[in-house]
């Protein structure tokens, strides 16, 4: 009698010539029903996988392959596979996060033929250790200033770029939170701007100051206040889309590299929950106030920013130095 999983061939006895399952059904799968910013960490590091098989096949390998190639060849081998693209990946340079994303997308991938009944089971690759916000005191203001006197002009692209960093620095919203923004989630006359925060399935409304609302005032008037995405790429491939994360990126640092700056866009971010920490103790908020102006889930993870803003590591070493002399 054959089995339902018949056609799912043992480990060392696939091959590219064997029959192929539901890789369509697998790859749309996985890929549906995402959150915007989720999908394109998803895409890219799937995209990723795709080339770390090219390379290690020596020929073109297509997404259906690559589903093949991880899925056919039973569960030690996928775990080796894994690993080799763990290995290739530190062998780039990667960091422990952009590693770590990029395996959680391949366990999903694998989870998702689990679901469909393609294998019974699961990818156990772990994550590499990762130390999140090593520096979180980012460029400083005095960058932010002059990044806006880079952008300070007339052109569409100017006004562009002066709301968007406005919104990095002044909410200190994530690149992801910017680009997601439509028209309609901007209300200027009630101050105020609705943002998708990371890990939300609703819009929160944040309150505006007067610097941000005229910056995107400016930005509307240049645009137009019809309905789709708050801003739209001035670039010649996707001119008139809305600015993916990726050209966000790419721009800021442009302007940073005109001032002789390193900026991005979580940089702009650390600089503006640097500078609230301070403003935030000196008015006396209480460190849980912060992470509602932040959007950080646990309060815990602002001792970061604190810690840099205070540096109380320099302080202690001068006092420990201060002991010795010569």
């Amino acid at each position: 009698m054959v089995e339902d999983n018949a056609d799912l061939v043992p480990a060392g006895q696939a091959g590219l010539d064997t029959p192929r399952l539901d890789y369509d059904g697998v790859i749309q799968h996985f890929l549906s029903g995402l959150k915007p910013n989720t999908l394109r960490t998803y895409d890219q590091a799937f995209t990723d996988f795709v080339s770390f098989l090219s390379r290690r096949e020596g020929r073109k390998v297509t997404r259906q392959d690559a589903a093949h190639l991880l899925l056919a060849h039973g569960h030690g081998q996928a775990n080796i596979t894994a690993h080799d693209y763990l290995v290739d990946m530190q062998g780039r340079g990667l960091s422990a996060s952009s590693i770590n994303n990029r395996l959680s997308a391949i366990r999903k991938l694998v989870a998702v033929a689990r679901v469909r009944g393609l294998v019974p089971w699961s990818l156990e690759i772990r994550n590499v250790p990762s130390e999140p916000y090593r520096d979180t005191r980012g460029p400083g203001t005095n960058a932010v200033q002059l990044l806006l006197s880079q952008v300070a002009g007339s052109r569409p692209r100017d006004v562009r770029d002066r709301a968007i960093i406005r919104l990095l620095f002044d909410l200190s919203l994530r690149r992801g939170e910017v680009v997601t923004l439509d028209v309609e989630d901007v209300e200027l006359e009630r101050k105020a701007i609705h943002v998708l925060r990371k890990g939300k399935t609703e819009k929160k409304l944040l309150d505006l100051p007067p610097q941000t609302v005229k910056t995107l005032s400016d930005w509307l008037q240049v645009r137009g206040e019809e309905a789709g995405p708050l801003f739209i790429n001035f670039d010649r491939a996707g001119k008139g889309e809305r600015l993916s994360g990726t050209s966000l990126y790419r721009n800021l640092k442009k302007l940073g590299a005109r001032i002789g700056v390193t900026v991005s866009p979580h940089q702009l971010r650390h600089t503006g929950i640097t500078t609230a920490s301070v403003k935030a103790a000196q008015a006396g908020y209480r460190q849980r106030d912060l992470a509602q102006y932040s959007g950080h889930k646990s309060s815990t993870t602002l001792d970061y920013y604190i810690d840099a803003t205070e540096n109380l590591q320099g302080r202690i070493a001068e006092m420990v130095a201060s002991t010795v002399e010569g």
